[in-house]
């Protein structure tokens, strides 16, 4: 786990076995916990895409399509191969401060898969932590963990 200093300017990073709670940066600023999520896309297992978020990130997920004006956060459409198993408007994520996701599922009709067990449209968002395995459709799996 990696700390950094709070002045937006100042770019020093401290790590686990420099850090103490309450110290200061060399520059007089408090150190904070350097919090980030990594996402990764898995096709039939193999990894395709990687991104990083910082914490209070909102992120809808889904499958673009020229019939509607409605733009994904991450468009997974790129991954399908044509396949319709993804719903423009698939699932949302809300990445906090705490490292825990908010899971909703905005699908009307497709479920999804978190660590194994079923989130059915309908079913109340979930407040999870991390890691995460997040599948889909049959060929795509997100994973989501913390750096």
């Amino acid at each position: 786990m990696t700390y950094r200093c709070s002045k937006p300017i100042c770019s020093r990073e401290y790590h686990q076995d420099s850090y103490q709670p309450g110290l200061h940066c060399v520059c007089g600023a408090l150190i904070i916990q350097d919090l980030r999520f990594r996402l990764s896309i898995l096709k039939n297992k193999s990894l395709v895409e990687e991104r990083t978020y910082s914490p209070s990130t909102y992120l809808e997920i889904g499958r673009f399509s020229s019939s509607s004006t409605q733009v994904p956060d991450l468009d997974l459409a790129p991954h399908l191969d044509g396949q319709k198993t993804v719903s423009k408007s698939h699932l949302t994520l809300l990445l906090n401060e705490s490292g825990q996701i908010r899971v909703a599922l905005a699908s009307q009709k497709n479920p999804i898969f978190i660590n194994k067990k079923i989130m059915k449209p309908g079913n109340m968002p979930q407040v999870l932590d991390t890691p995460l395995e997040i599948k889909v459709c049959p060929t795509l799996t997100l994973q989501l963990e913390q750096m």
